[in-house]
C-alpha cells in the first residue's frame, strides 16, 4: 500500500489535512461493500489503479462509449484534482463511522479510538467477538454523511471548487440506483447547474468509487452508476430533441409539450431509441400540416352541408393555411360542428 501513502504524503495539502488523510487510511471496512480489504487504504489503492485504467481508456464493459469518453476527458483536464480526490474524498469516514451489529443495533462514533486496527487479523477477531457485521460511514441519528462533512471542511479551507463538488457528490450514483430506471428529473435536480466539464468529473469520481468497492464475490457492482450514466444520456438526449424542435415553426406546441413532459418522466427514456429516432417520431406527431385553401374547403364540405356558417369556414381556412391549426377561439365558435370539422381537418396533410 506504499503508493497511496506516497500520494497522500506528497500531495500539496495543509499539514492538518495531510495528517488526517494519513490517519484515515486505517478506517475499518466490513460488510457487503468494500471487500477489497479490511481497511480504507485498500479502497484508495484500488481507486488509483482504476484511475490508471481510465487514463489508458480501459473501462468496465457496462460503461457506454460516450460516458467513457467524458470520463477520460475529465481526467485529462483535471488530473491533479482527481488524484487529490482519491486522497481526500473519504477523509471524514472516521468521524461518521457506524458499527452495525448482528442484532441490527448500531454504535455511532466520531473517531477510531478504541478499535483494534493494528492488523487485519486483530480487526477480524474483534468483529467476530463483538458481533460486528457491517461498517457504514453515515450517522442515521443526525444525517451526518462523510462526503458532505468532508466537503464542508475542505470548502472552509479554500480548496478548489471542482474538487469539493466531486467529494460532495461522489456517491450520488446511489440515489439513481435507489430510484431505478432512467431519471431525468433527478439528474436535472443534481446536475442542472453544472457544465459539461463538471458533469464529466462527477461521473468520473462516482465510477472510481463504485469500481473500487468490491462485493463478497470480489467484483464491483456498477448498477447504480449505470442508472446515473443512462440518466445523463437521457438528459442530454432530451435537450437535443428540444433544440431541434425549436428550429421548426409549424408545430402543435401544446401536444409537443405534453409529449416531452411524458418523455422526461419515462424511466425507459432513450434506452430503446436514439435522440435522432425520438426526434423523428415526435416531429411526425406534432408537425402541423401545410395545406391550401381549396383543401380545407373540401375537407369542410360535410360540415358546410350541415349548416356551418361561411364566416366560420373562412376563419378556419385562414387559420389552417397560415398556422396549420384552428385557434381555440374559433374552435369554441364551431361548437356542435366540431364532431365533423376536427376529424376532417386532422386528415389534412397526412
Amino acid at each position: 500500500m506504499d503508493s497511496i501513502r506516497n500520494v497522500t504524503m506528497t500531495a500539496q495539502l495543509p499539514e492538518e489535512i495531510q495528517n488526517a488523510a494519513l490517519a484515515s487510511l486505517r478506517t475499518p471496512q466490513r460488510g457487503p461493500f468494500h471487500n477489497e480489504g479490511a481497511f480504507m487504504e485498500s479502497h484508495l489503492q484500488l481507486m488509483l489503479e482504476v484511475l490508471d485504467d481510465v487514463w489508458r481508456q480501459r473501462f468496465h464493459p457496462a460503461v457506454s462509449l460516450e460516458a467513457a469518453l467524458a470520463m477520460h476527458k475529465a481526467l485529462v483536464d483535471t488530473t491533479p484534482a482527481a488524484l487529490m480526490h482519491v486522497v481526500l474524498h473519504d477523509i471524514d469516514k472516521p468521524s461518521c463511522l457506524t458499527l452495525v451489529f448482528v442484532d441490527d443495533s448500531k454504535d455511532e462514533r466520531t473517531g477510531l479510538e478504541g478499535l483494534p486496527l493494528e492488523s487485519e487479523e486483530a480487526w477480524d477477531a474483534y468483529c467476530e467477538e463483538q458481533g460486528i457485521v457491517q461498517v457504514s460511514y453515515y450517522h442515521e441519528s443526525t444525517g451526518r454523511m462523510h462526503g458532505k462533512v468532508a466537503a464542508e471542511r475542505l470548502r472552509a479551507l479554500g480548496f478548489d471548487d471542482l474538487l469539493v463538488k466531486g467529494i460532495e457528490t461522489h456517491e450520488i450514483a446511489m440515489a439513481f440506483g435507489d430510484r431505478g430506471g432512467v431519471n431525468i428529473p433527478l439528474f436535472e435536480e443534481h446536475f442542472g447547474g453544472m457544465n459539461e466539464r463538471e458533469i464529466g468529473y462527477v461521473l468520473l469520481v462516482n465510477y472510481l468509487d463504485q469500481m473500487a468497492s468490491l462485493g463478497p464475490d470480489g467484483q464491483p457492482c456498477l448498477d447504480d452508476f449505470v442508472w446515473l450514466m443512462k440518466s445523463w444520456r437521457g438528459s442530454r438526449s432530451l435537450k437535443q430533441v428540444k433544440h431541434w424542435m425549436a428550429t421548426h415553426d409549424r408545430l402543435d406546441q401544446h401536444k409537443l409539450n405534453q409529449i416531452l413532459a411524458k418523455l422526461r418522466n419515462d424511466k425507459d427514456a432513450f434506452t430503446t431509441e436514439s435522440f435522432v429516432d425520438a426526434y423523428a417520431r415526435i416531429l411526425k406527431e406534432v408537425v402541423l400540416p401545410e395545406v391550401t385553401a381549396d383543401q380545407v374547403r373540401e375537407a369542410l364540405t360535410p360540415a358546410i352541408a350541415e349548416g356551418l356558417s361561411s364566416e366560420l369556414v373562412e376563419a378556419i381556412v385562414s387559420e389552417m393555411t397560415s398556422d396549420g391549426k384552428v385557434s381555440s377561439d374559433t374552435g369554441k365558435k364551431i361548437g356542435k360542428f366540431n364532431k365533423l370539422v376536427r376529424p376532417a381537418l386532422a386528415k389534412l396533410g397526412k
